[in-house]
């Protein structure tokens, strides 16, 4: 694993057609601010009934991991003050750091809890605000080793969780859980579809990220960090954060375990184009909505494979992260400064509150999970 890899582990193991954002009188705004938050968050997710559960990213250091936005547009810690912090001593309860965040259409919220030891995906039932299950991943043929679990898509037809995992000492790769048994397994270890595509830096600003060690300021090179899944539950797609590429492999072949590593590799696709990006989703078209992260705002790959950009806003979208399907055919996305967070850069927090969650409208119907 090379430095830049080792350091984000050190850090997080602790922890348009174009539309301007002022709308003509005969063009409604292409987002819709619904929070402004005094503390960065990570990734959100939105149930089937509405709710709206977001992570606080661990590179601002939270004291409150996973809160509820509330109709009334305040939040508070979810699924509870206990569980949205620290586990205290050798309790179960409690999150050590949360950026995934899935609600699906049971409305189970699928957390990971990627700073525990080892990293946990815990199942909440948010129809009776109880825990379901915590699922240890470190079992079966998985071993976490110098890694960074970073967002998920959730399969209930074949009762599997797919989690991008953005480094380790193998490289990035993908982790499939079997939430029936619990079983865990790590697949396209260093692949080129999970690795860092890109030579250049990630240019926000005109500056590009910078994470100092004990003894230089380096360039992190992040590899697979987005991933959804289509609303069939046929193919998860993915790509690296640095890289300008969406892959998709079927669901049939990430199941299963009987394929070699050259005959799993033989199934994945290229399915398009993307800029460099942190989350994505999907509608039921096909179409893959990207957080474009130099381009100020979110873009669209279609099932042609051709990306265009839905809008932009360089005050506003100061690198969107974290995206979700929401009810009446909307999506629901975070703005976290990332870029001017101390980790990366060099050290240095220079960002300001407010930051966002907001949503848009997508082009097709979408269904909830992605």
């Amino acid at each position: 694993m090379d430095k830049s890899m080792l350091s984000i582990a050190c850090l997080f193991g602790l922890s348009i057609s174009y539309w301007p954002v002022v709308a003509e009188e005969s063009r409604p705004a292409p987002y819709e601010i619904i929070a402004e938050l005094e503390h960065g968050p990570g990734n959100v997710a939105v149930g089937p009934t509405g709710r709206i559960i977001f992570s606080l990213h661990q590179m601002y250091s939270p004291d409150i991991n996973v809160m509820e936005l509330m109709a009334d547009g305040t939040t508070r810690p979810y699924p509870s003050e206990a569980w949205a912090r620290p586990p205290n001593g050798e309790e179960e309860l409690g999150t050590h750091a949360v950026l995934g965040v899935v609600i699906d259409q049971n409305q189970t919220l699928w957390l990971l809890d990627n700073a525990s030891s080892p990293p946990r995906l815990i199942a909440w039932d948010m129809k009776n605000e109880r825990l379901k299950r915590i699922y240890p991943l470190s079992s079966g043929s998985y071993t976490p080793k110098n890694t960074m679990i970073n967002d998920l898509a959730v399969n209930l037809s074949d009762k599997k969780v797919y989690i991008a995992d953005i480094f380790g000492d193998q490289g990035a790769g993908l982790i499939v859980v079997d939430i029936q048994t619990g079983d865990v397994r790590t697949v396209l270890r260093g692949h080129k579809s999970t690795s860092a595509e890109l030579d250049s830096d990630l240019i926000i600003g005109g500056r590009g990220l910078r994470m100092k060690t004990d003894a230089e300021i380096i360039t992190p090179k992040i590899g697979v960090n987005p991933i959804t899944i289509d609303s069939q539950n046929k193919y998860v797609y993915y790509g690296a954060m640095h890289g300008t590429s969406i892959y998709r492999i079927p669901t049939s072949a990430l199941n299963d375990e009987t394929l070699s590593p050259s005959q799993l590799k033989k199934t994945i696709e290229r399915f398009g184009d993307k800029p460099v990006s942190d989350g994505i989703s999907i509608d039921e078209a096909g179409n893959v909505y990207v957080t474009d992260l130099q381009g100020y705002g979110i873009g669209v790959t279609a099932p042609n494979g051709k990306y265009r950009r839905l809008f932009t806003d360089r005050d506003t979208f100061i690198w969107p992260d974290g995206l979700s399907t929401a009810p009446k055919g909307t999506i629901v996305g975070t703005i976290n400064q990332l870029n001017r967070s101390a980790p990366l850069n060099a050290g240095y927090d220079e960002s300001k509150p407010p930051f966002y969650i907001y949503r848009f409208n997508a082009i097709a119907d979408v269904k909830i999970g992605r």
